[in-house]
Order: C-alpha cells, then structure tokens, then sequence
C-alpha cells in the first residue's frame, strides 16, 4: 500500500514537473551545431543585444569589454569558423516550443536582433573588405532585391518575388503535397506566409550548394534567416490544431537541412544557431523586464562571497603585468650592474674616495 501510494506520487510530481516547463518555454538561442574550437561551459541567459559581440567573438574579432557572459571558451584560437547560420523564428511565447538539440541559452530579448547582424556584418566588412565575404540577411517572406543584389551569382535560381517562391512550393512533392491534401490554405495569409518562407529556404539551399566551391574560400561568411510564418498559423488554427503541428515538423525538417547543408559546404567548421523569439508587438513586456533587471541589480544589496574568491580581472590586465614586469626585470638589472661596478671600482691615490677616507690630511 505504501509503495503504491509513492509510486502514485512520483507519477504525479513529475507530471507537475513536466507542466511546468511546458508552461515555462521561453525565448532562447539554440547552438545546434559549433565547430570543436568553441565550447560552452554553462547555460548563463543572454541578452539579445549581446548577440553581435558573441558572435563577433567566434569569429576571433574585438569585442566590448563591458559583454557580461562567460559561457563560451574559445579551445582553438587559430581555428575559427568559417561561416555563421542563423535562424531566427517568430512565433515563440510562454506556450509556444520547439524542442531542438544543442547548448540552450534562455533569451532576454530587447527587440534588437537586426542590429546584431548590422554590428557583426560591419566588423567582417572592416576586416575582410575587398575579399567578397558572403553576408546575407533574408527575410524569407519578403522580396529579396537587395539580397539579389548583394549575390547576384549566389542567389540567381531564388525568385525575388515571393508569389514565384509560392508557385516553388506548389512545385515542391511535400509542400504541395500538404496544400492538395487541404493541411494549409492558399487563400490564408499566414498559410501563404510560411509556404513561402520554407519554399525560399529549400531554394536557398540548393543554390548554395551548387556554389559550394566560389564561397568555400576562407573568408567568414554570415547568413541571417529571419522565419515569420509560424505566428500566424498560431493565431489562426491554435496550438492544439494539426497545422500547427505540421508547420513545427517543417521547422525541424528545414533546420535540419540547413545544418547538413552548412556543414557539408563548410566541412563541419560552421555554426549553426536557431533563435526562438516572439515578436516584438507587446514592447511594454520587455521594457518591463529590462527595467526590473536593472531595478533588481541596482538595489538590491549585494551577496556577501562565502568563500573570499577574487573578482574577476580587468580585460587590460595582461598589459599591465608585461609593463610592470618588465620595468621591475630593468630595474633589478640596472640596479645589480650599479652595484658590480660600484664593488670593482680602483680608487686609486687621486681620486676623491681616495680624499675623503684618508686619515691624514695633506700639507702643502
């Protein structure tokens, strides 16, 4: 009977468990795939307008010194990436999840995720000016003139008019397959908009595949996707709805596919990082938070440190050890040739030591 009861209670506790982190999906990035020099250490939350400095730091670049997150060590320097894919997904709340496989860092989201691009494609551009760096960032379910116009060669077999990316789904077996078996509906909006967007990744795919060997030339490259059309489908048929459900699959599909695509292109040095976030519609919810984060680290009083640990050191730490050793290593060396010569010195019988230690003074 007892065993019966805990048995009982076990089951119900981790369903309790279960339901809550259900309830409590939020907003991350998912590093589905880093290259063997870059490790993560921790799970420490990031915050949205930190994304540009990390990734500039994967790509070994010079970053702020005010980034406040330690979870990433860089185990090869004189490795790095080569490219960066990013995902980003709209869509993303407290009851919205897209379980996936990889370091997960929860994300405190600001609404910046385009200066993010802007910051690391500056920092590639000053770098690596006149080396054609690949650096896209394509709305998916946009016109893509300027992504055109950007890689003309790279994008050529891509539409830039998203109803010709639409009539690339109708063309495609399984997304046309899903639209003749009545899962999604042409005459939707939100369903028009992720065909497109899942339409114009799988063009995407198979364009870069087929430049494999023009952008494989050692220069880091940065794709930025930005994937719209799972929020509507929300909306409209709900989260318990079969479309819903449907739509998540393609999501893992297309992700999938872009992480085998990437790696084969760039010979597994890539990264790969899916973004989850909501849209920013309700920026009161953010501000909010971002004021009580401030609040909390502004007036709260600060922890006592139980076991007297040092504070970090100061990013110009090493300069000021070399300066200080160095002049210390002078100085000693200075002061023992000083001292040897002083030691071996002659005096002599007309020198002034001579003078100033005789006992007898000298008459004239």
């Amino acid at each position: 009977m007892a065993f019966s009861v805990f048995q009982s209670f076990s089951r119900l506790l981790v369903l309790l468990i279960s339901l809550f982190y259900y309830s409590g999906a939020v907003e991350e990035v998912v590093i589905n795939y880093a290259p063997g020099s870059i490790r993560f250490v921790s799970s420490e939350p990031v915050r949205s307008s930190y994304l540009g400095d990390i990734l500039s730091s994967m790509l070994g670049y010079t970053i702020r010194s005010n980034v406040d997150w330690n979870s990433m060590v860089e185990v090869a320097p004189w490795k790095r990436p080569e490219a960066l894919a990013m995902i980003e997904i709209w869509g993303f709340d407290s009851k919205v999840d897209l379980p996936l496989e990889g370091n997960k860092f929860i994300l405190e989201n600001l609404g910046d995720m385009d200066n993010q691009y802007d910051l690391t494609a500056h920092r590639t551009n000053e770098r690596y000016f006149g080396k054609g760096p690949v650096m896209l960032h394509m709305h998916l379910s946009d016109e893509l003139h300027d992504s055109k116009i950007a890689q003309p060669v790279l994008l050529k077999s891509v539409p830039a008019d998203p109803k010709k990316r639409l009539q690339l789904a109708l063309d495609d077996p399984e997304l046309g397959q899903l639209v003749k078996d009545s899962t999604f509906n042409l005459t939707l909006p939100s369903d028009v908009k992720l065909l497109t967007e899942l339409a114009t990744m799988k063009e995407f795919l198979k364009a870069i595949s087929a430049h494999k060997s023009e952008i494989h030339d050692g220069t880091p490259d940065i794709y930025w996707f930005k994937i719209t059309g799972l929020e509507p489908i929300v909306s409209y048929y709900g989260q318990d709805s079969f479309q819903f459900r449907e739509a998540l699959r393609l999501l893992r599909q297309i992700i999938a596919d872009v992480e085998s695509t990437m790696r084969n292109i760039y010979d597994d040095n890539v990264v790969i990082a899916v973004i989850k976030t909501n849209s920013i519609t309700l920026p009161l919810g953010h501000k909010g938070r971002r004021l009580l984060a401030e609040m909390s680290s502004t007036e709260a009083p600060q922890k006592m440190n139980p076991y007297n640990l040092a504070p970090e050191y100061d990013s110009l730490f090493p300069v000021v050890f070399a300066i200080l050793l160095f002049v210390g290593v002078m100085l000693v060396v200075s002061l023992m040739g000083v001292s040897m010569a002083l030691a071996n010195m002659d005096p002599g019988k007309d020198s002034i030591i001579y003078r100033m230690t005789s006992q007898r003074m000298k008459k004239d």
